[in-house]
């Protein structure tokens, strides 16, 4: 839970310091979706852990230019 209400609040941090460009939504996911998938992981093996690295980088960079450049939806 902590890890949610940091992710937001540091979300919105970050935003302020590149406003309307979405980075404070890139620049967060990154390291919430790594922290958030070793919370959860049962087994941290090498290739798990590539797993989880590519995943918390490509997931995060797709949604940011599907939603922030291409649809022009605006990012925190």
């Amino acid at each position: 839970m902590v890890l949610v209400i940091v992710y937001f609040w540091s979300m919105d941090a970050v935003g302020q310091f590149f406003p309307n460009t979405g980075m404070g939504f890139l620049l967060t996911s990154i390291p919430f979706m790594l922290l958030l998938s070793l919370l959860y992981v049962h087994s941290l093996t090498r290739r798990v852990l590539l797993g989880i690295g590519l995943n918390s980088i490509i997931a995060p960079l797709a949604a940011w230019y599907v939603l922030g450049q291409l649809f022009a939806i605006s990012l925190p």
